[in-house]
C-alpha cells in the first residue's frame, strides 16, 4: 500500500486539520472476520485526511498495508461550550440590541400594537426559516471553526462561500456600530452636556473608547469576553425584571386596556412606512448566527446550534411581544412615538433600563467583535482572497483566537463613527447586509436538498425544499420593500465578489459542494431523456476515445498528438476520453492530460481493447463512436495496431490517426490552407472534422482546400459535384480534383519505400502500394506547405499484410505537415437536409 500522504491541492485550512486527525496504526484497527488483510468500518478512513485503506491489489496477491507513522498527529481537544452558554445565551444576547430598548416604543407608537406584533412573527419567521436551513447545514458532518462561512463553502462551494464569508463576517462587525451608537446615545443623554465643543466629536470619542476597551479584552482572553457575557447576561435578565414588574411601582405608568385600544391600530408620523421601520427593527433579529460563528469553540455544534438557535429565536420573539404589549397598554400614542425614554419610566427604577442598554451594547458589539473576525480567519486560512490577506489568517499562538481580525474590526468600527451619525441610518444598512446574507443561506440548504447527494443526511429533520425558498425569498423581498437602491447595491457587491471567487484559481479547492452533486443528477437526468431519443444525423456529435500507449516510449510525442482532437471536441461541445495501455502505467498521470477524462486499461490485448471501447465504453447515448491513435513510425512493425483499427472498425467506430503535431503550438494564428484529401466517401467525418477545426481559434484565418482523385470520370464534372456537396454542406472550401493515381511513381519515390524492407507477397498489394506512393507525391506537391492535412485512411482489410498496411501510413504521412488520418464507419455524420 502507498504510503499515506497530503494531497498537493489541500488548502492550508486541511493542511492544519489534517495534523489535528487521530490517526491510529493500521495495525490497530480490528480486522475483518471475513479477510484479516482488511479492517473493520472505522472513522480513521472517513476523514478529510483519512488513513488510507489497503489497494484491492495488494490484498489480492498478499502484500501488508503500511502507514507512514509521520502523518500520525494528536487528537484535537473538543470546544468548551455547551449548548446554553455556547449558543443559547450567545444569541440571545446579540439578538438583543439596543434597538430593543431605544427604539420599540416609537415602533409600537407608528405601528400600533396589531402591527407591531405582525412585524415581530414576521421578522422571527425569517430568522426561523433561515436558522431550519442553518441547522440542516451545522448537522451535515462534523463542523469546524468558521461557523456559517465554512458550511457554506463546503456545501456550496468556494465562489458561494467566499461572498458570504466576506458579507457576512462584514455584517457581524458592522452590528457593533450599531450597538456602540446605542452606548453612545444612552451616555450623551445621561452625561447632559457635550464631550467635545459642539459635541461635532462626541460620537467617535464614546465610540472609539468603548471599542478599545472590548479590543483590548477580546485580545487578551476570549475567555474573559465569555466571563463577560455571563455578568453582561445577569445585569441584561434584571432589566427585564424591571420592565415586567414596574407596575408594581407607584407613580409608573399604569397599564390600561383603553391605551391597548388606542395604540393598536397604525398611525405613521411623517416619512415613515412599515418597511422603513421593519428596517430599523430587523437588528434586532440578526444575532441567530451568534453561536454558529464559534463552531470551533463548541463541544458538540451539530446539537448545539440547532437547538440553542431556535431555542433563542423563541425566547426573544416572546419577550418582544410581552414588552410590545406592555408599552402599548402602557404610554399614550403621542408618547411612545416621540419619548425615547418611555421604556425607563415603564420600568421599577430607571436606570435598570440603562444598566440593560449599556450591557446590551457591550455584550452585541463584542459579539460582533469577535465573530466577524474569526469568520474572516476561517476564509483567509483557505486561502480564498487575494495574497496579502493571508496576514490574517494566523491565530494567537496557543489558541488561534484571531488577534490580527480583531484589529482590523476595530479599524472598521472607528471608520463608521466618522461616517454614520444616525442609529437609524445603521439599521438600514445592516438589516440589508444580514439579509442578503440569511438568503444565501437558505438557498444553500435547498441546493444540497436538490443535489439528492448521498454525502446530503443532515442529522436535523425539520426542514424541507419549501421553507428553504420562503426563506430566501422573504429575505431578497424584504431588502427591496426596505430600500431597493440599496438592495440593488449590496447584490450587485455579493455579485461581484462571487466573480471574483468563481472565477478565481485560488478557489479550486476540492470539498465535495453540493453543486457538483447536482451537476451529476441534472448529467443522470438528461443521459435518461437521451437514450430515448431516436439516432439522426443532426443530432450526431463526435465523442472520441484517445489512446496512449506506455509500450512505446516517446509518451510526450504521443500526447501532443492529441492536440487537434481537443480542438474537435471544444468546438463540438462533445466529450474527450483518454485510454492509457501499456504494460507498465505510470501511478501519476501526465500533467498534459488532467483536465480530461481518464481510463487505465493497463496490460490488455489492444483489439480487446478497442471492442471493450465501443461496447462498454458507453453509457446509453453518451460514450466514444470514433477511436483515436498516435502515430509513431515504430508502430510500423507492431501488427497488434492494425488488428485494433480493424476491430474499432468492426465495431462500428470510426477512427482517427494522428501524425506530427509535436512541433504544433495552439497559441498561434496559422494562415496556411488546411487541406482535406477526401478519397473515399465514409459519411463524412472527415469534412466534420476538417470544419471544425477550421472553426478553431487558431485555424481560423486557414482556407479550407478539398482534394479528390478520379481516374474514370471527366475532371470538370467530377469538380462540379464536389462544389456543389460541400456547398450544400454549407461549408466553404476550395475544391481541386486530380488525376493520375494510376500511374508509376517515380524512382525517387519507389526508393524511399524499399528504405521501409517490406516484402510484398502479391500484385495487388504491389499496386496498392504504388497508389499511395504517387499519392504521396501528390500530397507533397499541393500540401507540402499547408498548417495541416486530413486524409482518408485505407480500410484495413482482414486478408491484408498487417505491414504493408502500416507502413503505408506512414511513408505517405513522415515528410508532410501535421497529419491525421480518418476513416468514418460508413454511416452519415453530416447532412444537408433541414
Amino acid at each position: 500500500m502507498d504510503d499515506i500522504k497530503e494531497p498537493s491541492e489541500a488548502t492550508s485550512a486541511d493542511s492544519q486539520a489534517a495534523s489535528e486527525c487521530n490517526l491510529e496504526d493500521i495495525s490497530n484497527i480490528p480486522r475483518s472476520a471475513i479477510d484479516t488483510q482488511e479492517a473493520l468500518p472505522s472513522t480513521q478512513f472517513y476523514r478529510s485526511f483519512a488513513m488510507k485503506r489497503a489497494n484491492p491489489r495488494d490484498i489480492r496477491y498478499g502484500e501488508q498495508a503500511t502507514i507512514d507513522q509521520n502523518e500520525v498527529g494528536e487528537k484535537k481537544k473538543g470546544g468548551n461550550f455547551g449548548t446554553f452558554e455556547g449558543v443559547f445565551l450567545r444569541c440571545c444576547l446579540n439578538i438583543l440590541s439596543v434597538v430593543y430598548y431605544l427604539r420599540f416604543g416609537w415602533i409600537v407608537g407608528n405601528l400600533g400594537l396589531g402591527l407591531t406584533i405582525v412585524l415581530i412573527l414576521m421578522c422571527s419567521l425569517t430568522t426561523f426559516l433561515t436558522a431550519l436551513s442553518l441547522s440542516a447545514l451545522a448537522t451535515n458532518g462534523t463542523v469546524k471553526g468558521g461557523g456559517v462561512y465554512y458550511f457554506i463553502s463546503r456545501s456550496l462551494g468556494a465562489d458561494f462561500g467566499g461572498t458570504i464569508g466576506v458579507v457576512f463576517s462584514f455584517a457581524t462587525t458592522f452590528s457593533s456600530v450599531l450597538n456602540a451608537y446605542g452606548f453612545i446615545e444612552v451616555f450623551r443623554d445621561l452625561l447632559g452636556k457635550n464631550i467635545t465643543p459642539d459635541g461635532k466629536f462626541d460620537i467617535p470619542v464614546i465610540g472609539i473608547s468603548l471599542i478599545t476597551l472590548l479590543l483590548i479584552t477580546v485580545c487578551i482572553s476570549l475567555a474573559w469576553e465569555f466571563y463577560l457575557q455571563y455578568f453582561l447576561a445577569v445585569l441584561i435578565a434584571i432589566s427585564f425584571i424591571g420592565i415586567f414588574f414596574g407596575f408594581t411601582i407607584p407613580g409608573n405608568p399604569k397599564w390600561t386596556v383603553q391605551n391597548i385600544k388606542d395604540n393598536f391600530k397604525p398611525q405613521y408620523q411623517e416619512g415613515n412606512t412599515f418597511w422603513s421601520i421593519f428596517a430599523v427593527f430587523f437588528p434586532s433579529c440578526t444575532g441567530i448566527m451568534a453561536g454558529a460563528n464559534i463552531s470551533g469553540d463548541l463541544k458538540d455544534p451539530q446539537k448545539s446550534i440547532p437547538v440553542g438557535t431556535i431555542s433563542a429565536i423563541g425566547f426573544t420573539t416572546i419577550l418582544y411581544i410581552i414588552t410590545a404589549i406592555i408599552l402599548a397598554s402602557a404610554g399614550t400614542r403621542e408618547r411612545l412615538q416621540t419619548d425615547s425614554q418611555i421604556l425607563p419610566d415603564v420600568a421599577m427604577w430607571k436606570y435598570l433600563i440603562y444598566i440593560g442598554v449599556f450591557a446590551s451594547s457591550i455584550s452585541s458589539s463584542s459579539g460582533g467583535l469577535v465573530g466577524g473576525p474569526k469568520i474572516f480567519q476561517a476564509l483567509c486560512k483557505d486561502d480564498l482572497l487575494p495574497r496579502i490577506f493571508r496576514f490574517f489568517a494566523k491565530g494567537k499562538k496557543g489558541s488561534g483566537d484571531p488577534i490580527r481580525g480583531f484589529c482590523l474590526g476595530w479599524l472598521i468600527v472607528v471608520v463608521c463613527t466618522f461616517i454614520f451619525k444616525d442609529l437609524n441610518a445603521v439599521s438600514t444598512a445592516l438589516t440589508n447586509f444580514f439579509l442578503i446574507s440569511y438568503a444565501l443561506v437558505c438557498q444553500s440548504c435547498l441546493v444540497g436538498r436538490m443535489s439528492h447527494s448521498p454525502s446530503w443526511r443532515p442529522a436535523w429533520k425539520y426542514y424541507h425544499p419549501i421553507t428553504a425558498t420562503l426563506g430566501a425569498a422573504m429575505c431578497i423581498a424584504g431588502m427591496f420593500l426596505i430600500n431597493w437602491i440599496f438592495a440593488l447595491c449590496v447584490i450587485a457587491i455579493s455579485v461581484l465578489l462571487f466573480m471574483y471567487f468563481h472565477w478565481s484559481e485560488r478557489s479550486k479547492n476540492n470539498w465535495g459542494e453540493f453543486p457538483q452533486s447536482l451537476i451529476f443528477t441534472n448529467t443522470i437526468k438528461n443521459m435518461e431523456k437521451l437514450k430515448d431519443v431516436p439516432e439522426h444525423v443532426k443530432t450526431y456529435r463526435p465523442q472520441i476515445e484517445f489512446v496512449i500507449n506506455y509500450n512505446f516510449p516517446n509518451i510526450e510525442s504521443q500526447i501532443r498528438n492529441l492536440a487537434p482532437f481537443n480542438q474537435i471536441i471544444t468546438q463540438a461541445r462533445s466529450l474527450l476520453l483518454i485510454s492509457e495501455v501499456g504494460d507498465e502505467i505510470p501511478d501519476e498521470t501526465p500533467s498534459e492530460i488532467l483536465g480530461n477524462f481518464i481510463k487505465k486499461y493497463g496490460k490488455i490485448d489492444l483489439p480487446l481493447c478497442a471492442r471493450l471501447i465501443a461496447e462498454a465504453g458507453s453509457i446509453g447515448k453518451v460514450g466514444p463512436n470514433i477511436l483515436a491513435l498516435p502515430f509513431e513510425p515504430q508502430m510500423r512493425n507492431h501488427t497488434n495496431i492494425f488488428d485494433m483499427v480493424g476491430a474499432a472498425l468492426d465495431s462500428n467506430l470510426g477512427v482517427a490517426i494522428s501524425r506530427g503535431f509535436e512541433t504544433f503550438d495552439p497559441n498561434l494564428e496559422h494562415r496556411w490552407p488546411i487541406d482535406v484529401w477526401w478519397l473515399s466517401d465514409d459519411g463524412g467525418l472527415i469534412i466534420l472534422f476538417a470544419y471544425l477545426l477550421s472553426n478553431h481559434q487558431c485555424w481560423k484565418n486557414c482556407e479550407l482546400r478539398v482534394f479528390t482523385v478520379t481516374s474514370s470520370e471527366n475532371i470538370t464534372e467530377a469538380q462540379m459535384k464536389m462544389t456543389k456537396l460541400l456547398s450544400l454542406f454549407r461549408i466553404k472550401a476550395y475544391v481541386t480534383v486530380l488525376s493520375g493515381l494510376d500511374l508509376p511513381p517515380s524512382e525517387l519515390s519507389m526508393s524511399h519505400w524499399r528504405e521501409f524492407n517490406v516484402e510484398t507477397k502479391d500484385d495487388l498489394s504491389s499496386k496498392k502500394i504504388n497508389s499511395f506512393l504517387r499519392l504521396r507525391e501528390l500530397m507533397l506537391q499541393h500540401s507540402g506547405h499547408s498548417s495541416m492535412v486530413l486524409c482518408t485512411m485505407l480500410i484495413p482489410r482482414a486478408t491484408s499484410d498487417p505491414h504493408v498496411w502500416l507502413s503505408l501510413l506512414d511513408v505517405v504521412s513522415d515528410a508532410m505537415p501535421p497529419f491525421i488520418w480518418v476513416h468514418g464507419n460508413n454511416e452519415n455524420v453530416v447532412t444537408f437536409i433541414a
